[in-house]
C-alpha cells in the first residue's frame, strides 16, 4: 500500500471510516440492463450490425423489447442480416 494511502486510512480510521479497494464484477449484460432501465430506453441504433449479433444479444441476454434499428453497408453481409 501506498504511504498516501496508509495515511488517508489511518485519517479515515480515526471518524471510524473504512476504505477498501474493490474491483467491480459486473459485466456488460449488467451495466446494459441498469442503463436501458435507468433511461428508460427504447429504441438502438445498430450502426454497422453485421449479421445482428448485437441484436441477437439485446433479445436474448437482456429481454429488450423496443425498436433496435440496424444498418449494415456490406450487400453481402446485409442479406444475412435481413434473414436473421
Amino acid at each position: 500500500m501506498l504511504m498516501i494511502e496508509k495515511n488517508i486510512n489511518r485519517l479515515a480510521g480515526m471518524f471510524g471510516v473504512e476504505i477498501n479497494r474493490t474491483r467491480s464484477c459486473l459485466t456488460l449484460r449488467t451495466l446494459l440492463r441498469g442503463f436501458f432501465r435507468r433511461f428508460e430506453v427504447d429504441c438502438v441504433f445498430d450502426v454497422g450490425a453485421n449479421t445482428g449479433g448485437y441484436a441477437q444479444f439485446l433479445r436474448n441476454d437482456l429481454d429488450y423489447k423496443g425498436l433496435i434499428i440496424s444498418f449494415e453497408p456490406v450487400t453481402s453481409t446485409f442479406r444475412q442480416l435481413r434473414e436473421s
